[in-house]
């Protein structure tokens, strides 16, 4: 059996695996999101939709503005981007089971991209463990 553990948040992805429940975890591969932690205001810069007028001492938006901000924007791409590794490795059956360590909002953005079998089959504990050594991830998951 070959678990993987994912570990996910808003500017990287870190996949660490094992190839027995009794091994250690195993550093496997990383993806990174350079603008996760960027600010709005510096992702806004001279796109079509982001002028303004002032009109009679208000601001009035163009109609082709989004809902989402651009942070969202780079988010959501990021998940996407997630998912298209997952996808990829799931299909050349790198591993048998997969368990994705991340907050709610984006195991919900991440899941709508997975394919719909490995969607089943993922373990999804809504818990953001970035910040954490592979040791202590591996002590989370066996309390998990």
């Amino acid at each position: 059996m070959r678990e993987w553990i994912v570990v996910l948040n808003q500017t990287e992805a870190r996949v660490l695996g094992r190839k027995q429940a009794q091994d250690p975890l195993r550093f496997e591969w990383k993806l990174i999101n350079p603008i996760g932690r960027t600010r709005n205001r510096e992702l806004r810069h001279d796109h079509p939709g982001a002028k303004r007028m002032r009109i009679k001492g208000s601001m009035i938006s163009h109609a082709c503005q989004t809902e989402n901000t651009p942070h969202d924007d780079a988010k959501l791409a990021f998940m996407q981007k997630v998912a298209e590794a997952l996808n990829g490795e799931h299909a050349k059956k790198s591993f048998d089971s997969v368990t994705i360590f991340c907050d709610a909002h984006l195991a919900g953005l991440l899941a709508k991209s997975l394919e719909a079998r490995l969607r089943r089959e993922v373990r999804w504990i809504h818990k953001n463990l970035s910040k954490l050594s592979d040791r202590e991830i591996e002590s989370r998951l066996e309390s998990a």
